[in-house]
């Protein structure tokens, strides 16, 4: 997956220039944004991304987003089900 040049960096689908331009445009809210997501995994532990949704309203493309740019610090924890009953990763920070 292709990642922003900014600071800090995004990810975005590769090919996309929509995609590119979402990232581009997300790059000064995102490290209040990380900076939650991480607070919710040090607060609530493991969460699935459907379980990140409710709590803050945010679309599941920006978790995604959000949750890809604290990868080297997160670990698979379990999964959980979402509200269409399909088992979805759960993650939490690594120890």
């Amino acid at each position: 997956m292709p990642w922003t040049a900014t600071e800090p960096s995004l990810p975005f689908a590769p090919g996309s220039h929509t995609s590119l331009k979402a990232a581009l445009s997300a790059v000064e809210a995102a490290p209040r944004k990380r900076a939650q997501l991480r607070a919710l995994y040090e607060a609530h532990g493991a969460l699935s991304d459907p379980e990140v949704e409710m709590l803050t309203g945010w679309p599941r493309s920006t978790i995604c987003s959000v949750r890809a740019s604290l990868m080297h610090k997160l670990v698979k924890d379990g999964t959980a089900k979402s509200k269409w009953g399909k088992d979805c990763d759960r993650w939490r920070l690594a120890r």
